[in-house]
């Protein structure tokens, strides 16, 4: 086979219900241009190594499996599995996510090659629920705009693992922060994105899939929250201040979001903690308007007045 000018970066570890379907969707890409899927198996414990090895046995000259001799742990499968990949570009797919468009690889790297000012480029994604107790979410970046940049991804990580396509190359070895964020794919957004554009394809060409073993979709509301700020304050110190106020940004519109969370759980020792939190780095605060914040800091330190003038609006609006 020539040297493929994509790889696609795929890491598993007990998908065996899962990774048929991700596998397919790699060989039913239509494209002019060689590809190759590495499957970094980080020693499961059910099938999934052994569907791996049918399908390589099938596709030799297509899937490249790395088999781990003991488990390693997802962000060092990843290290590991991203320094086997040989293509221009790198698309990122975990075993448990799925493709639906068969031309979503031929398109990212049409959009990369006519934009060599780009780095990442990525789509939206369909979010399904395995336990059936939601409905399918289509998942797409605030302002659904053709352009972010680095300064975006201070305020989420908007990029759905599975869209995730970039050139390979644009930085060194991983550096030591990087296996301590929680969030694997935010991290290397960063890494990539401090040397040019994102840009968005508007079309939804992958399924995200929520499940009881994954890492993160698990994770209660609050939970994902806190991950969030641990994310932010690694890279504050990562970036060496040179993002500090946009961090702050961040961590003043989670701290707020926590705030509610707990109100709403009625656990106000923490909610007026977090309103705290978020007051302290309201100086640089560029997402949560004024109004709410003034409106939290009343709800969580003056709760009976707070119940009081609710009571009191809503007799006014019946009597209206």
């Amino acid at each position: 086979m020539k040297e493929p000018l994509v790889s696609v970066c795929m890491i598993t570890y007990n998908h065996e219900a899962y990774i048929t379907q991700a596998i397919n969707g790699f060989l039913m890409q239509e494209t002019n241009f060689n590809c190759e899927l590495v499957i970094g198996e980080d020693c499961s414990t059910d099938n999934t190594r052994n569907i791996v090895m049918e399908f390589h046995e099938k596709y030799p000259d297509q899937i490249r499996p790395l088999l781990a001799k003991e488990n390693m742990g997802g962000r060092k499968n990843f290290v590991t599995t991203l320094s086997a990949c040989r293509g221009k570009y790198v698309a990122v797919l975990d075993g448990d996510d799925y493709w639906t468009d068969p031309y979503k690889l031929q398109k990212q790297v049409d959009f990369l090659e006519a934009h060599p000012d780009y780095t990442i480029c990525f789509h939206s994604v369909m979010i399904i629920s395995e336990d059936g107790n939601h409905e399918p979410i289509l998942y797409y970046p605030l302002g659904r705009k053709d352009t972010y940049h680095i300064e975006d991804l201070f305020e989420q990580n908007f990029i759905a693992a599975c869209s995730t396509f970039f050139r390979r190359g644009l930085f060194g070895d991983f550096p030591a922060w990087f296996y301590l964020t929680p969030v694997g794919d935010w991290s290397l957004h960063m890494l990539n994105a401090q040397h040019g554009k994102i840009g968005y394809i508007d079309e939804c060409m992958g399924t995200y899939r929520r499940h009881s073993g994954a890492v993160y979709s698990p994770r209660s509301p609050a939970e994902k929250l806190k991950i969030n700020i641990d994310q932010l304050k690694i890279f504050r110190d990562a970036f060496g201040g040179r993002y500090r106020d946009l961090v702050d940004a961040g961590l003043c519109k989670y701290h707020y979001s926590l705030a509610i969370q707990y109100f709403d759980d009625g656990n106000f020792q923490q909610a007026r903690t977090q309103t705290r939190k978020c007051i302290v780095k309201s100086p640089h605060n560029r997402y949560v308007a004024v109004s709410k914040l003034l409106k939290m800091v009343v709800k969580v330190h003056f709760p009976r007045f707070w119940r009081w003038c609710k009571r009191t609006y809503q007799r006014g609006t019946d009597i209206g």
